[in-house]
Order: structure tokens, then sequence, then C-alpha cells
């Protein structure tokens, strides 16, 4: 979120509340866990203008940068990532690492203007989880180095997005 776009805040807070979930279930989030998780984010906009030294430079300065308010964006935000968990959450077996490669292009995160983008790299990593977790014979470590591996994609953070989320 040291980015201040729209999508790296709904991203990390997706993030956070799926290793939230993850500790309290003793297990990844599933599809209906992040849809639950869908309806907290629009309370982003009111945890931001709720602290008082965010409130009186951040969002202001955030506002007038891009030229519209902080709602409309995470609105906007909101329903990208609905869209993105949309497209991850047909997950029904462990995925191999042909289907990760579909599923990445299918996000976007194999092209050079979204890769690495907080939404999808965020979900991308939930996905990832909850089909580890889907497996008979569940190995973190796979999963971890198949992440790493995806040449073409954020590599380092959707592997250590996906470690909090399996550490957890």
């Amino acid at each position: 979120c040291t980015h201040g776009h729209m999508r790296a805040i709904v991203g990390a807070v997706f993030h956070a509340l799926c290793i939230s979930l993850a500790l309290e279930h003793q297990r990844p989030p599933s599809p209906s866990d992040w849809r639950r998780i869908l309806k907290f984010l629009p309370q982003i906009a009111q945890l931001l203008r709720a602290d008082s030294e965010i409130a009186s430079f951040w969002v202001p300065t955030w506002e007038q940068q891009a030229g519209q308010p902080i709602e409309l964006a995470l609105e906007a935000t909101c329903e990208e990532l609905r869209s993105a968990l949309d497209c991850a959450s047909d997950i029904a077996e462990p995925l191999t690492e042909e289907a990760y490669r579909k599923l990445l292009e299918r996000l976007g995160l194999l092209s050079e203007e979204t890769r690495g983008t907080g939404t999808t790299t965020a979900v991308i990593a939930a996905a990832l989880a909850y089909a580890e977790h889907l497996s008979e014979s569940p190995d973190p470590a796979s999963a971890l180095i198949m992440a790493a591996n995806a040449l073409g994609s954020d590599t380092d953070t959707i592997a250590s997005m996906l470690g909090a989320i399996l550490g957890s």
C-alpha cells in the first residue's frame, strides 16, 4: 500500500484478511470466504477518513492526484477485484503448472501493463493457497516453487503472499 494506488491498497487489505481467516480457521480461505471478504472492503474509505492524519493530508492529496473521490476509486477497484475472484473461483482441484500459468494469463499477471497489480496478485496467491489445500497430499514447498518459477509474473510477491497464507 506504500504505492498509494487503490489496487495496491485493496490488494493489501484483501491479502491481510485472507491471512486473518487462515489463522482463524487453520486453512486457506475458500472462494466463498473471498466473497465474504469483499463485503468488508468498502469500509476502507471510512477507515482512511476516520484517521485524523490520513484524512487531513493523505486523502486530499490522493484525491487531487487521482482526480476523483477515494470512494469512487474504491468502488471501481472492488469491482475489478470481484471480476478477478470470479476468474479464479472455479478452482476445484490442485493446480498443475500448466493450469497455474493459464490462470496467470486470465488474470493478466503475465502482461507488462498489469504484472504486479495488487488486487490480482493477492487473488492469485489466495487461489494457489486454496488449490494447495485441496490436494490429497499437500506440499506447500512445491506450490511456493511453482509460484517462484512462473517467469514473466511477479514471482517474488506472489510466492511471499502465498507463503504467508500457507504459513498461517
